[in-house]
């Protein structure tokens, strides 16, 4: 097991070498290309992933367009979370958009770990925790934000996303079409620029 898995674990919570072996049994690696689904619509979600290496996108299909839900990038955790936790089929897809390399946890194993690891359980919570506040500040962006200013929540607070995610997925996350992306863009760039004349003034 990768040694970045490790020191992202334990960013959550202490594990004595013995528990990280026990872990380590849990997780079982997965390559998906890219463009390869890892869960569609109307299946049960029975895993938790870890990406290695790689981005995940979450999507729903609305009149027939995906609309990007989540992006997820290494080092973190993806799931259809209330499918998981519920274990109802899902209401969304998650799949590939670059090769990634993967771990997987299985439902059964996460609830195994909970109840003999007190680490293990401060991390599912923790690791919960950040995946609810993740969906309620989508929620807030979407209510509180126009399109611009969730365009450059991005710039600011994931740049590498907008380096390596086609353009379509990211007009989807913030919900405009691919061309308003583009004027967006030239209106941030053409803010910035003026902004860093006037600086210079």
């Amino acid at each position: 097991m990768q040694s970045d898995f490790y020191t992202f674990l334990n960013r959550f919570a202490s594990f004595t070498e013995a528990e990280l072996a026990e872990i380590n049994k849990c997780f079982h690696p997965l390559k998906l290309k890219k463009g390869k689904p890892f869960l569609r619509q109307g299946q049960h979600c029975r895993h938790v992933v870890f990406i290695v290496k790689g981005v995940l996108r979450i999507f729903y299909m609305k009149e027939g367009k995906p609309v990007t839900r989540y992006l997820g990038m290494e080092p973190s955790f993806i799931t259809s979370l209330s499918s998981f936790i519920s274990q109802t089929p899902a209401h969304e897809n998650i799949e590939a958009i670059e090769d990634s390399e993967l771990l997987l946890i299985s439902y059964e194993d996460m609830l195994r770990l909970c109840k003999v690891q007190h680490a293990w359980e401060t991390l599912y919570r923790k690791v919960l925790e950040h995946m609810f506040m993740c969906v309620e500040d989508r929620i807030r962006e979407f209510i509180t934000l126009t399109a611009e200013e969730r365009y450059a929540t991005i710039l600011r607070d994931r740049p590498r996303l907008i380096q390596r995610v086609p353009q379509k997925y990211i007009a989807s996350y913030i919900g405009v079409a691919p061309q308003s992306l583009s004027r967006l863009q030239k209106s941030i760039y053409d803010h910035d620029k003026l902004t860093n004349v006037n600086n210079l003034m």
